[in-house]
């Protein structure tokens, strides 16, 4: 599936396995070129894929907004042996509000989950952490610019040593890293 969008300020809204999902054998694929967008899915969005899938989700300029309504895998995440990029390539300020959702970037058994934002002063709230994994998953976040804020609830399973932060860099013991430039 391609969905392709060439300028305009867009409103998405989905269920699940949508936006640049990619499902057993399956490939999505996501371009917004231009404009500043709300994105909104439940699970399984925004560049995500499972069962051996691929997903892209790729929005190349504005200034954007994400959301999610959950329980988990939105992003740039993979599961199952699957193959996922999520990337924000534009330099304006963006909002993540993932907090019902698990993390940006994370990848399990056996997935390779990649989230990039590329620039602006970001916003990110999720429900766990950033480029994560498990189970022989390869999960990596990358923030390239800007000052960013970066909310997790108190609860969440990172420990205080692993909580993102700007300029920061953290390599996981799963085969997890998150970058912070």
């Amino acid at each position: 599936g391609l969905l392709l969008d060439i300028e305009g300020n867009d409103r998405y809204q989905s269920a699940n396995f949508s936006q640049g999902h990619g499902y057993f054998f399956g490939t999505g694929l996501f371009l917004d070129l231009d404009g500043n967008d709300e994105y909104l899915a439940a699970r399984y969005g925004h560049g995500s894929s499972a069962h051996y899938g691929v997903g892209l989700f790729n929005d190349r300029h504005g200034a954007d907004r994400y959301g999610s309504t959950g329980p988990f895998y939105d992003g740039g995440v993979a599961w199952d042996h699957s193959v996922s990029l999520m990337i924000d390539a534009g330099v304006q300020s963006d909002r993540y509000a993932f907090a019902q959702t698990t993390g940006l970037g994370k990848a399990d058994y056996s997935g390779w989950g990649l989230f990039i934002d590329e620039g602006g002063d970001d916003q990110y709230q999720v429900k766990e952490g950033f480029g994560q994994s498990s189970e022989h998953g390869l999960g990596a976040f990358f923030d390239l610019k800007g000052q960013d804020t970066y909310e997790l609830p108190q609860d969440a399973a990172t420990p205080a040593s692993h909580r993102p932060s700007n300029g920061k860099v953290t390599l996981y013991p799963d085969g997890g890293l998150f970058v912070d430039r």
